[in-house]
């Protein structure tokens, strides 16, 4: 990655500056998305762009510059050179006054890079470990994807010193919500299951298509409140992200969980990759 969408034009990283009155920096007052790049175009970027216009009507922001988005999409994974890879979104509420008053900022500040990574075709399952931090289910932060992420790092932190590749997020009753960065899912009695929105989690874009392929699959699916003791019967377990697509668990807290051969798993991954290169690649906003 060399080179950055800012200020509606690209720049080199060396050049990229934001200032220090911009309400993202002083307060988190600012939305991202990160989507996959796939054959050179973001996937399911109309999802992305859905929730991000709920995340600014939450935030009380004024409309989004879609043109602008647009151009920064294009202009950042074209830059760069990403054929396979990611590109990062960032909103901030733009540049105001030194205090947390957001109502007379100036526009909305966009952002926005690509790069490329290296997927492997069967990636190694991940442990979770309960962390102490608890999603707030309570709060309309848990639903939007804001720029303010501390709760997550430090989720993610607990769950790295306990020896884990991903932390595993409660809500404040006690039931799951999600990781750090993924949504959860599992399966029980073939039918597949995962926290609902009322649990605090973040509707994710990838969470959701997977529903949508489990319908058309004709899996049945349970949304709904899941507590703790449920994951360690689960006969299979695994998180989703833009990033990750599916990722299986394996342990919970030092527990074995699920069976390797995992079929309900792999028969969504299949499906997913398999919708990703028909449908779901586009630039329609």
């Amino acid at each position: 990655m060399r080179y950055l969408y800012q200020k509606q034009s690209i720049v080199t990283l060396a050049k990229a500056a934001a200032s220090p009155f911009d309400h993202g920096f002083l307060y988190g007052n600012g939305l991202f998305e990160t989507m996959e790049v796939w054959g050179g175009r973001p996937v399911d970027l109309a999802a992305h762009i859905e929730r991000l216009r709920h995340g600014a009507k939450v935030l009380g922001w004024p409309d989004l510059p879609l043109e602008d988005i647009r151009q920064s999409l294009r202009g950042a994974i074209a830059a760069n050179q990403v054929r396979f890879g990611y590109v990062r979104l960032t909103l901030s509420r733009g540049i105001g006054p030194t205090r947390p008053n957001d109502s007379i900022c100036g526009p909305v500040q966009v952002w926005c890079f690509a790069d490329t990574i290296k997927r492997t075709a069967d990636a190694e399952p991940w442990s979770l470990s309960t962390v102490s931090i608890r999603r707030n289910e309570t709060s309309p932060l848990s639903q939007i994807k804001s720029a303010n992420y501390l709760e997550s790092i430090l989720a993610r932190k607990e769950a790295k010193a306990k020896g884990s590749d991903e932390a595993l997020m409660l809500n404040t009753f006690g039931l799951v919500a999600e990781c750090s960065t993924a949504n959860l899912f599992f399966v029980k009695g073939g039918n597949l299951l995962t926290p609902d929105r009322s649990s605090g989690i973040l509707p994710g874009v990838v969470r959701q298509r997977i529903l949508q392929l489990a319908d058309c699959l004709g899996i049945h699916i349970e949304e709904r409140n899941v507590w703790p003791e449920e994951l360690q019967e689960a006969e299979e377990v695994f998180l989703t992200s833009s990033l990750l697509r599916l990722q299986r668990v394996s342990h919970i807290d030092n527990i074995a969980v699920g069976a390797a051969e995992a079929p309900l798993t792999k028969r969504l991954s299949t499906a997913y990759a398999e919708w990703l290169e028909k449908e779901g690649r586009d630039w329609i906003l």
